[in-house]
């Protein structure tokens, strides 16, 4: 893309983005991409065993089988009673809510630390309380305490916001470390890393389940354990002159002094930015989309249920759909997507905005559209249509 990477500034502590014109800065953009992928690839690497474990949990509960039982208790086909399936749908669909509260709650709040104090801090905040709350959920199922415990792990989130506050400082990292005109490609790129990891995750996932539920829980807790380092280490990438004007404001101030007038400042930003916000309307609703990305992903856990039982087949062979949706994903944003955007940038002669605002309306439809068709799927290949059609293409680059 013509592009060139970034240097340090002469006598700063601080990497900047600014004043370097059309350049992009590259070194964060690489890191923000390779989190996407350790930490897509440990998730959808363990999501799968994880409805196994909870649903085999539930399953030796429900027909009263120790877990020393010889013969290791109740098949999978026994567990798609319905009784079983209900506990674990309620398990999952509360984890999702409450895994939404603090994101709701603490997003304006650690978006406008990020704009504050720095980008790094908050990102490397909010990825630790997930690797707390999945610490959290392996000692619950390891125990086999009563399941519901595992709702707590929502009270790990409120350190960092949990992954709706990860997914917009990262996003908030790229438009630092990329030029409006290039931006839109540089998210494709990105997704497609995340989507690498889709591709591939759910099939390792799926064979290491064959023989250990907690091998694939495990190595999902080290690629967030990974990725958390990866965020501690990334080079901030606020503008050089609004970290020289935090860094002013605090020389010669006591730290209480500081610590009130750091307080008062962020209570005033916030409160202009949710006025902004509020007054318009296509920001409150793009706004809105964050809430709904994030609820699609902790739902797959859902999803997989749904599969398996409707469909009668394990949870280790619905778990390879998401790697056929995936591949989908990854041609549609490697190949389709940055070709599309370059027809109507060069070819339509739109400006860039205006060619991620098409973009993103595009995208909205084939959504709406091939998630009705997977609802009503009367089988498998419908389902695999659906479900590679539904593509998760994101509103980022409309920022």
């Amino acid at each position: 893309m013509g592009c060139t990477g970034r240097k340090r500034k002469s006598g700063s502590s601080t990497e900047s983005t600014a004043g370097y014109g059309d350049s992009i800065y590259w070194r964060p953009v690489v890191v923000v991409a390779m989190m996407l992928f350790i930490d897509g690839l440990g998730y959808c690497m363990s999501i799968a065993p994880q409805t196994r474990l909870f649903e085999d949990i539930v399953c030796r509960q429900y027909y009263k089988v120790d877990s020393n039982t010889p013969g290791g208790g109740p098949s999978e086909e026994m567990c798609k009673d319905p009784a079983v399936q209900d506990v674990v749908a309620e398990l999952f669909g509360w984890q999702t809510f409450f895994d939404g509260i603090p994101g709701l709650i603490l997003a304006m709040w650690f978006g406008v630390l990020a704009d504050k104090q720095g980008r790094r801090r908050v990102f490397f905040l909010s990825v630790v309380g997930q690797v707390l709350g999945a610490c959290w959920v392996l000692f619950i199922s390891w125990l086999e305490l009563p399941l519901k415990l595992v709702w707590l792990s929502s009270f790990f989130l409120v350190i960092g916001g949990g992954s709706t506050v990860t997914g917009a400082v990262a996003m908030m990292i790229i438009t630092d470390a990329s030029p409006e005109k290039y931006r839109s490609n540089i998210f494709f790129y990105a997704q497609a890393a995340l989507i690498v990891a889709e591709l591939i995750g759910p099939a390792i996932g799926s064979a290491l389940m064959t023989n250990s539920l907690w091998l694939p829980l495990l190595l999902g807790l080290a690629c967030t354990i990974i990725t958390a380092i990866l965020a501690g280490t990334i080079p901030e990438t606020l503008p050089q002159g609004e970290v020289d004007s935090i860094e002013s404001d605090r020389e010669g101030l006591s730290e209480d002094l500081s610590l009130r007038i750091t307080l008062k400042n962020l209570l005033r930003h916030v409160h202009k930015t949710l006025g902004f916000i509020l007054r318009h309307r296509s920001v409150l609703f793009l706004v809105l989309t964050f809430l709904v990305v994030d609820f699609s992903r902790q739902s797959l856990g859902v999803l997989l249920q749904y599969l398996s039982t409707r469909y009668a087949i394990p949870i280790a062979k619905a778990n390879l759909l998401l790697s056929f949706r995936a591949f989908a994903q990854l041609v549609t944003f490697v190949a389709i997507l940055p070709v599309l955007d370059l027809f109507i940038s060069k070819k339509l002669g739109f400006s860039a905005r205006v060619k991620d605002f098409l973009l993103s309306r595009l995208s909205i439809v084939f959504i709406m559209i091939c998630f009705a068709v997977l609802v009503l799927a009367p089988s498998i290949p419908v389902v695999v249509v659906g479900k590679h059609s539904t593509q998760h293409w994101r509103l980022e680059g409309v920022y």
